[in-house]
């Protein structure tokens, strides 16, 4: 086990990532990033949370015309205030007050003061980080023979997505090819036990700190997750790890039942090995006390105790095996229990992580709850290549080859990733529409729609995005039902879809916890398994890695310049040759062209892209034809050149897209700092 409390540790440390890490629930602005999503703004504990105190505020004073505040520790009153704003904390105020006795209520529902965590910190600042733990089955080979491994990687939610969308971020924590996740969860468990800290130097603080770990959310594919739940998967008669739909198979297909799938069993490893030996026990010791001439209970020979009194001495024998089980299981395995000390209450009750599924016991982590919907498997690898599939596995070899001509990727046919399946449900449509069937060109409508509607970088409205996505949701299983009822049934995956609004309440963007980011970098595990010395192989990857962790840390990249100036400078006269623009010339004589600038959204635009903007207080469209800057002017604000297309006010009646249609005129001027939006590269409807 590579621990990841080292690891992030290192992160503390590294002057290039510590000033990205985010310590703190952020609850202002459009959701972007984990920090700003309900779990970790309303429902973390906070005693989860960095440590803080509440004050009650005394006095506002001003020092060096900047405002401060005398405070006292408050327990009843909960408000928000600019944390430059606090002046003196609890031991502050007792020297303040020296020789005068300052009372806690005893009702206050918080804290007692001093804080605890003020021994264990021994003046060093606390902190607690979230991390996103990540566990799946996974080759060591290159080659299409199976290597069976399985890895536990992690990433740190402290830090942004754009950071996190590189595999620079991933932890390799630990693999095997013979222990479970669950048993490798277990000794993951020892780093963030509630009870732990780690201390590590703080570059930023430069000082050094303690921080804890707390694992968030738990994203992988259904099995895996079905796994870290303790469920039994979609095989099963309830088989949502999430609620209770399900049932037989004449309740599923019942009205009432049906219609559950489309609104919002136990399988645990650990449990299922001790399960099976105490019920082969079980069966042993009854079959002996009942049926045995030698062993059995002397009761039981008389042939007069009939009715209710055997059946209470029987009664009694189960509770008497029940009970010898019971005390047999707290015991095992005997050297974990022998390590114990002999006044300990634990060694009165079954263990986490020896006993049963270790996740269950972490706090802060509700494995069912938490094991969030993930799109790549659900969505991509689900909805999406149900649809191609169905569509294509009836198809001609002409059809075949008309397809592949309209969206050269026929080649992909039968060897399709989840990157491809993202392409298709965006582009399919525009190339199937006489190729399918109506039923199945409507699937192809609300896969594309929602897709759209899930691949998206902030949310500014949250609750009509969240409306917004049980309507497209529900399109989508509506359109399955109509094609295939029993689809619903036996594909868990679209029942499923349905709990991913609330994913997106409680962890923000479906694309912040999706695991393609681990899936990629299963390429480096593969390539550590190849060159392992395939003697023991999961020590000697786990070396490499750590190796390479320590490689990362110590090398530091070298910082380049971004020139955007293409070519010599050119004359307005010639710009209004090309383009015919009918603005006033701009104050400058000549301009560079410009590669790209950034929108308010923070996107990247290029020549071709499509962008909405402000242009005399009206919002258009219309795509990139020139970005311009004024010679000799680095700070100068640059000009887009933009082909306008208006938005009509009806849909595609076929597509059911809006329409965008080019005007009487050609171009329009703007500044790039009006640009808030891009659409992508060249789709007219969309």
């Amino acid at each position: 086990m590579n621990h990841p409390a080292k690891l992030f540790a290192l992160d503390w440390a590294n002057p290039l990532v510590r000033p990205h890490m985010q310590l703190y629930p952020e609850v202002s602005g459009p959701i972007r990033e984990s920090w700003q999503a309900a779990k970790w703004t309303t429902e973390v504990d906070l005693d989860e949370l960095s440590p803080i105190t509440y004050v009650l505020p005394l006095r506002w004073i001003t020092v060096n015309g900047e405002e401060y505040m005398d405070a006292l520790p408050a327990h009843y009153i909960q408000t928000r205030i600019p944390s430059k704003h606090l002046h003196q904390n609890f031991l502050d105020v007792q020297s303040a007050f020296a020789g005068r006795k300052l009372n806690i209520s005893d009702g206050s529902p918080i804290f007692t003061m001093p804080h605890a965590l003020r021994v264990k910190a021994k003046s060093k600042p606390l902190f607690r980080m979230r991390i996103m733990p990540w566990s799946d089955d996974v080759s060591g080979n290159v080659s299409k023979q199976y290597n069976a491994h399985t890895n536990i990687y992690a990433v740190s939610l402290n830090l942004p997505h754009k950071k996190l969308s590189q595999e620079f971020f991933v932890r390799f924590c630990s693999t095997s090819a013979n222990a479970s996740s669950s048993e490798q969860f277990t000794a993951l468990a020892k780093d963030i036990a509630e009870d732990v800290w780690h201390e590590t130097y703080d570059c930023e603080l430069e000082t050094d700190i303690l921080f804890q770990i707390i694992p968030h959310l738990l994203p992988a594919d259904n099995p895996q997750q079905a796994e870290s739940a303790s469920h039994v998967g979609g095989k099963g008669n309830l088989p949502c790890r999430r609620d209770i739909i399900g049932g037989t198979s004449i309740q599923k297909e019942s009205d009432t039942g049906y219609e559950a799938f489309f609104s919002t069993g136990v399988k645990d490893k650990l449990s299922q090995y001790w399960i099976t030996q105490l019920c082969a026990q079980a069966s042993e010791k009854q079959q002996k006390l009942f049926f045995d001439p030698v062993l059995r209970d002397p009761r039981l020979a008389d042939k007069n105790i009939k009715g209710d009194e055997r059946k209470a001495i029987k009664l009694s024998l189960k509770q008497t095996v029940q009970h010898e089980l019971w005390e047999w299981l707290i015991t095992q395995p005997e050297e974990d229990y022998n390590k114990l000390d002999p006044n300990d209450a634990a060694k009165k009750d079954i263990h986490p992580g020896i006993h049963y599924n270790i996740l269950l016991a972490i706090r802060g982590l509700d494995p069912h709850r938490d094991t969030s919907v993930e799109v790549l498997h659900t969505f991509q690898l689900g909805a999406d290549k149900y649809a191609w599939y169905d569509t294509n596995k009836v198809w001609e070899k002409a059809k075949d080859e008309l397809f592949g001509l309209r969206l050269q990727s026929s080649s992909y046919k039968n060897s399709l990733i989840g990157k491809h399946f993202k392409t298709l449900q965006q582009v399919g449509i525009f190339h199937l529409h006489d190729l399918s069937s109506q039923l199945l060109f409507d699937i192809w409508k609300a896969t594309g729609e929602l897709g759209a509607h899930l691949w998206v970088t902030e949310i500014r409205n949250l609750e009509l995005y969240l409306e917004d996505s049980k309507i497209l949701i529900g399109n989508l299983l509506d359109a399955w039902a109509t094609y295939d009822p029993n689809r619903i049934l036996v594909k868990m995956k679209f029942h499923v879809l349905t709990h991913l609004p609330d994913d997106v309440r409680r962890f923000g963007l479906v694309i912040l916890y999706s695991t393609e980011l681990f899936e990629c970098w299963n390429d480096i595990f593969r390539m550590c398994s190849v060159l392992s010395n395939h003697l023991s192989p999961s020590h000697d990857i786990a070396m490499t890695l750590a190796e390479m962790e320590v490689f990362k840390h110590l090398s530091q990249p070298k910082q380049t310049s971004c020139h955007h100036r293409t070519q010599d400078a050119i004359t307005w006269d010639e710009i209004y040759a090309s383009f015919g623009i009918s603005e006033p010339q701009p104050p400058s004589e000549t301009w560079d062209l410009c590669k790209s600038i950034v929108a308010q959204s923070r996107d990247v635009c290029c020549k071709g892209s499509w962008v909405f903007f402000e242009h005399n207080n009206k919002t258009l469209s219309g795509h990139i034809l020139k970005l311009l800057v004024c010679s000799g002017r680095r700070n100068t604000s640059a000009i887009c050149i933009i082909n306008l297309f208006d938005i009509l006010g009806t849909r595609d009646t076929q597509f059911g897209m809006p329409i965008l249609q080019p005007p009487a005129h050609i171009c329009v001027l703007l500044i790039p700092a009006e640009v808030h939006k891009v659409q992508g590269n060249q789709p007219i409807k969309y």
